[in-house]
């Protein structure tokens, strides 16, 4: 089956991704340490990047314009939603605690990279409308840009870092994820199937969609920033690491 993409959906999957990554490591600053207020900061950095992560798949998945009409599986499609949300949530809680030593990272890593392919493939398998079947080199690559994305960003999460870091941090994840969900695309082939188009008719138009996930995940990223400048403006560098 031919497909293509709405190349400004893609472009919007993109900035969505590095947005969600920029946010999400902002806030896990410093928070290296115990504390209650340690791990509402990690509880935070996995809602924010796991969702970030979600949204980005899920748009992108709206950029893909197949000759069938698409609908998506609700349960399953949520359920993509808290596998990378615990996932990330994991990962962090992982190398915040330093219980590993050196496997710190690559164990958080291989958790975390994990949950995004499995977020991925999870929201792949609730599409409604048409057969999909996989290139398993693709998928083994797809993983492995996730894992390598994940232990990258995990680094950069919760170590000392200047604003600078942070930006070079960001931009790497924020273009690694969609990297493994092209990667996972490309290794993906997609067939017709009998279906009653009623039952798979969407009730919204995939751009509007899109643009309304978008618009959530940008309002969110921008009440927790703003909420995390205004505690940093507020209180002092120790008890914000506290």
């Amino acid at each position: 089956m031919p497909i293509a993409y709405d190349p400004t959906l893609v472009m919007l999957s993109i900035l969505v991704a590095i947005t969600g990554a920029l946010t999400g490591l902002t806030v896990t600053a410093g928070y290296s340490t115990g504390g209650r207020r340690a791990s509402l900061g990690l509880l935070k950095g996995a809602i924010i990047i796991g969702g970030s992560i979600w949204s980005m798949h899920f748009i992108a998945m709206l950029a893909v314009k197949l000759p069938v009409p698409i609908n998506y599986d609700f349960i399953e499609t949520m359920t993509s939603l808290y596998i990378a949300m615990i996932g990330t949530g994991l990962g962090l809680w992982i190398v915040a605690r330093r219980k590993l030593g050196l496997l710190n990272i690559p164990a958080a890593g291989v958790l975390m990279g994990g949950a995004i392919a499995g977020m991925h493939y999870m929201g792949m398998n609730a599409m409604r409308g048409c057969g999909i079947a996989y290139s398993m080199p693709g998928v083994y690559a797809s993983i492995a840009v996730a894992i390598i994305a994940s232990a990258v960003a995990l680094w950069f999460a919760l170590r000392k870092r200047g604003a600078s870091e942070t930006l070079v941090g960001g931009l790497l994840l924020g273009l690694t994820i969609p990297s493994m969900h092209y990667i996972g695309m490309g290794a993906t082939r997609f067939g017709f199937v009998s279906v009653d188009p009623d039952s798979v008719a969407p009730m919204l138009s995939q751009q509007h969609l899109a643009l309304i996930i978008a618009s959530a995940t940008f309002v969110i990223c921008g009440i927790f920033l703003f909420l995390f400048s205004a505690l940093a403006m507020g209180g002092s560098p120790a008890n914000r690491r506290a």
